[in-house]
């Protein structure tokens, strides 16, 4: 019979003449075999042939958890007057922090206001921006912010000092409490002078802030 080379694969001649030289009888039943043994073994992928990696799954991204209060401020107020007042400072932590959301002049997130960003971020809501898929560092922006400006904007608190209380404990709505005591008073007086209500004190805060009543 014709000699095989350990670890290849025999011709197809090699074959043929090796199943020759026996008697016709042995011939047809060892073709059967032989052949079938030769072509199961060549089919068989050798212990070193590299295999496919499979993809690992991709897991859900847990939103980022909002980021603990600390002693100093992170924000950075460089657009400001020489002597800023109270409301100046409440006027441009509104541009950094609120503004997005609640409009520059705090009409809530209206078309109108949509209308004015960049065309590119004006599908806030589209996949993987703000939507429900948001990246780790992101959130879930809402689809309607109401005014904070109007007749009735502030008619649910019954104090500016309630109206603080909710902005500590309820925002910015990513970073809820995030911001100073003081920075939270600054923005008070912002709103509270938006909505006309003045004059007001030099500095508010709680003990004056519980005398200006809303409703």
């Amino acid at each position: 019979m014709a000699s095989f080379v350990k670890g290849r694969c025999p011709t197809r001649l090699q074959v043929t003449m090796s199943i020759y030289r026996l008697d016709r009888p042995q011939a047809t039943l060892v073709a059967i075999l032989f052949v079938g043994a030769i072509l199961a073994a060549c089919n068989r992928p050798s212990d070193t042939q590299a295999t496919a990696t499979p993809t690992p799954l991709t897991m859900p991204r847990m939103p980022a958890t909002a980021p603990a209060k600390t002693e100093d401020s992170w924000l950075v107020l460089t657009n400001l007057p020489e002597n800023a007042t109270q409301i100046d400072r409440g006027a441009e932590i509104w541009r950094l922090v609120c503004q997005d959301c609640h409009g520059d002049m705090g009409q809530g997130l209206t078309q109108d206001w949509i209308a004015k960003w960049d065309p590119k971020d004006q599908n806030c809501w589209q996949t993987k921006c703000h939507a429900s898929n948001h990246p780790p560092e992101g959130f879930v922006l809402p689809q309607y912010v109401p005014p904070l400006v109007g007749t009735t904007a502030l008619g649910r608190f019954e104090t500016a000092s309630d109206l603080q209380t909710y902005m500590r404990d309820k925002m910015p709505w990513h970073k809820p409490g995030s911001l100073q005591d003081d920075e939270y008073w600054d923005l008070t007086a912002f709103v509270l002078d938006m909505n006309g209500i003045n004059p007001l004190p030099a500095q508010l805060d709680a003990e004056q802030g519980a005398t200006i009543h809303l409703r």
